[in-house]
């Protein structure tokens, strides 16, 4: 498991007993290994993730649970099948990163575009109520004395 993956599945256990995970409570349990800004990074992209995304989290630490489990009782257990699915799993959680930052890249595509959208509408609805403005200020022609 790579540094941050090993961090953000630490922020989800704490918070799976019930706490709110901060810095402090993640280096203290991961002690020094990590560098600071690399546990900001990581907790970060935890609080980022949406319910479903920490529920497939949750799925995937009990499959790991359940490996640990069933190498720790098989003595005999390769360590090429371990090599094989931390492998993959850093690859899953790599995949959900990548779809964690597009997603936010878009997200602030979509905020951008709809600023733009409301300064022009504003900006029509002020040139609307300058021409309803100059219109009803223009003479009708029936004001011209008669003779």
């Amino acid at each position: 498991m790579s540094p941050l993956e090993n961090i953000i599945m630490t922020a989800h256990h704490i918070e799976s007993q019930g706490r709110q995970p901060s810095l402090a409570l993640i280096k203290r349990q991961l002690g020094t290994q990590f560098p600071m800004p690399l546990l900001i990074q990581g907790l970060q992209q935890y609080k980022s993730l949406s319910d479903l995304e920490k529920q497939q989290l949750s799925q995937h630490a009990m499959a790991l649970d359940k490996q640990n489990h069933a190498h720790a009782e098989t003595p005999h257990s390769s360590t090429t099948e371990q090599h094989a699915t931390e492998a993959h799993t850093q690859q899953q959680v790599l995949q959900l990163t990548q779809q964690i930052t597009l997603l936010k890249q878009t997200l602030g595509q979509l905020t951008q575009e709809h600023q733009a959208l409301q300064v022009r509408v504003t900006q029509l609805e002020v040139r609307q109520k300058n021409q309803s403005n100059s219109n009803s200020e223009m003479p009708t022609g029936n004001n011209s004395p008669c003779k």
